[in-house]
């Protein structure tokens, strides 16, 4: 099975090398946990992580330009990478058009994250993911149309 995650969920288990702002903070260290836990207990299942390029570019801007190959041969060895094609582009629009209501009522800032979020959601379900853990609710709340979305699970309840 293929499951997707979004970037946070990389930044979570600190397997890219951003510097996390809130590193220090309570409620960080403890996604750390579950993330770390959600992405071993996928790959013990003998399931295949994949994740947006367009995850990839928010998690590159966070990098020094320098390491940007590395981290991307890296995840291209790790991950299967699902590009934004054209079957994503209607994907993302299908789900833009659900949640019109709610793009509109955001201000400007607020419309391209959940804009990007949607062609995230589109590229993981387009190489045929069936899962999609993020720990953004709003970004869960778009996805149901498309993907099973979950949330990063807490540790005793993985699975």
């Amino acid at each position: 099975m293929i499951v997707g995650i979004d970037s946070m969920v990389i930044i979570y288990a600190g397997l890219a090398p951003v510097i996390a702002e809130n590193k220090d903070n309570p409620d960080f260290v403890l996604l750390k946990r579950r993330a770390i836990s959600l992405i071993d207990r996928i790959l013990q299942d003998n399931h295949q992580l994949a994740i947006s390029t367009i995850s990839i570019a928010e998690i590159l801007q966070r990098v020094p330009v320098n390491q940007h190959p590395s981290l991307t041969q890296e995840f291209a060895k790790r991950f299967i990478c699902a590009e934004f094609d054209i079957r994503a582009a209607a994907n993302a629009a299908k789900i833009c058009r659900e949640n019109e209501q709610l793009i509109e009522s955001l201000k400007s800032s607020d419309r391209k994250v959940v804009k990007a979020d949607a062609m995230i959601i589109a590229s993981i379900h387009g190489v045929g993911a069936k899962k999609f853990y993020t720990h953004d609710k709003r970004c869960r709340n778009m996805a149901t149309s498309l993907i099973e979305a979950l949330d990063i699970p807490k540790a005793e309840t993985l699975f």
